[in-house]
């Protein structure tokens, strides 16, 4: 198992970075910061974390990240995306890059909302789309999620603890493929307590 996990210092990236570097998984996160790449990774020095600069708004940094992903001798096979300018479809370039050397499977997860919430931007909605148009994935054992949060200013242990559970947890993957997962509700049915949060 190897994560790439993008935008990793907004919102839940970090946190998610943080979860699975501590269980010493091998990781590779971008960020548009060289000082913020720096930062995590000598804080987790001792572990298998790789930062990568990338600018998703520019398409020759975009090309940069994709060259790396190629030299990479073990691809990842887990990607969340936690872009936080999705109109720019960056987030399809590197799945669609990396999807053909998931043959012995994978997941995608989305840090974007449900369909139906009314409240939510409409850039953030196209990645929600784009996950509900990779279902036939699962023919392959590649899963898909999209997770997100009720509140309006989220937790971000809940959202990192859900995704966690969701990739450590693969036999569920089946029941879940391709759902948009409501973090506190996912982890209530686990019988997971989310006051420890």
């Amino acid at each position: 198992m190897k994560l790439l996990i993008t935008n990793a210092t907004k919102g839940v990236g970090f946190n998610i970075v943080s979860k699975f570097a501590n269980q010493n998984i091998p990781l590779t996160f971008t960020c548009d910061s060289f000082q913020k790449i720096s930062f995590i990774e000598n804080l987790y020095s001792h572990r298998n974390v790789e930062g990568f600069h990338l600018n998703t708004n520019c398409n020759s940094s975009i090309n940069d990240f994709l060259f790396f992903l190629h030299n990479e001798k073990i691809k990842p096979n887990i990607i969340i995306h936690n872009e936080d300018n999705p109109q720019n479809n960056c987030y399809k370039k590197i799945t669609n890059f990396l999807i053909p050397s998931m043959n012995n499977g994978g997941h995608i997860i989305f840090v974007s909302p449900p369909l139906h919430f009314k409240s939510i931007s409409s850039q953030n909605i196209l990645q929600t789309k784009y996950m509900h148009s990779l279902k036939n994935l699962e023919t392959e054992n590649i899963f898909t999620n999209s997770v997100w949060s009720k509140k309006k200013n989220p937790n971000y242990n809940l959202m990192s603890e859900c995704i966690y559970e969701i990739i450590l947890n693969p036999y569920i993957n089946v029941n879940i493929n391709n759902h948009s997962i409501i973090d506190s509700e996912f982890l209530i049915d686990r019988n997971i307590n989310i006051n420890n949060f």
